[in-house]
């Protein structure tokens, strides 16, 4: 609760992992296979500085990962409401004494557990790597806030979501950072504020973004040739279970992919039609794409979607 001397945060912004490429840009060979990228880091970079210069004064940026000079110049023009984190619990055993409250060792012990009740021993370590970091930074963001007479509202924050990657890092971080701020909403990912994996974006135009249920989200895309599809789990903690998107294909002509390979239609796909409806993997980088459907009908077949627990018929 906020008292006389504390000062009220509406708006978290919260910059994932920035400037992954930047560092490399006087390297040759990195800037030979990874130019376009470096290109839209810088164009997403000076997005970040002008939404940084306006902010005002209920807001507050947290950057998690280093990028000092967006650091310097966000301290200069947000003052205290802007701060650093760059804790990395699963690689500094010393934390657990020195950062984590005897709740969040609880939640941790909560997560372990989750994850053999879900999965039994068919998981690995990998699966909550992001998760475990991630409740160290909402520990940091707490103490900080405190440290500095900030508060913040969990049934009203607005919390938004920036970085690198779109659909990698910022997605996997925020998606559990919320649930472990306590946040009633989701932190909602800004695409236009990242820099996502997938090349095919980078020209794609956003049509806009459908909540759905469940606490997922429909981005949709538009380009010169296609209409595309992502479906991100905007809230989550470590045991809930995985998600399915159920999508009435009809006449449209639909192809899956991540940002690498075709995953939909081929002989070996991992994908299931059922009924005429196609199942897409939420959370996971599953784009869908159509090349013979207008946005209004592509935009009504995936907000239409159904979603249900992976393996579960509704």
């Amino acid at each position: 609760m906020a008292t006389s001397t504390s000062r009220q945060v509406e708006r978290l912004c919260v910059l994932v992992h920035p400037l992954c490429y930047e560092p490399h840009a006087g390297e040759p060979d990195f800037v030979a296979k990874y130019a376009d990228y470096l290109d839209y880091e810088r164009f997403v970079k000076q997005r970040w500085l002008d939404r940084i210069r306006d902010m005002g004064d209920g807001d507050a940026l947290v950057i998690c990962g280093n990028a000092p000079d967006v650091l310097e110049r966000a301290e200069h023009a947000v003052g205290d409401r802007v701060f650093g984190v760059s804790d990395t619990i699963t690689h500094q055993p010393e934390l657990w004494d020195t950062l984590l409250s005897d709740e969040a060792k609880a939640g941790l012990g909560r997560d372990l557990l989750a994850m053999h009740w879900r999965n039994g021993f068919g998981w690995d370590s990998n699966t909550v790597g992001q998760p475990v970091i991630a409740r160290g930074w909402a520990e940091r963001i707490r103490r900080t806030f405190e440290e500095r007479g900030l508060t913040f509202d969990p049934a009203s924050l607005h919390a938004e979501g920036w970085g690198e990657s779109f659909e990698g890092c910022v997605a996997n971080y925020t998606r559990y950072l919320g649930a472990y701020l306590g946040l009633i909403e989701p932190i909602e990912v800004q695409f236009d504020l990242c820099v996502p994996d997938a090349r095919f974006l980078f020209d794609a135009e956003l049509q806009g973004v459908v909540s759905m249920d469940r606490a997922v989200r429909c981005y949709l895309w538009t380009t010169g040739e296609a209409q595309i599809a992502w479906f991100h789990r905007a809230f989550a903690e470590i045991g809930d279970p995985e998600l399915t998107a159920w999508v009435a294909v009809d006449d449209m002509r639909i192809e899956v992919r991540d940002n690498r390979q075709l995953l939909w239609p081929g002989r070996d796909s991992a994908l299931e039609m059922r009924d005429g409806e196609l199942g897409i993997p939420v959370g996971d980088r599953c784009y869908v794409c159509a090349r013979n459907a207008g946005p209004d009908e592509f935009r009504a077949a995936m907000s239409g979607a159904t979603v249900t627990e992976k393996g579960r018929v509704e």
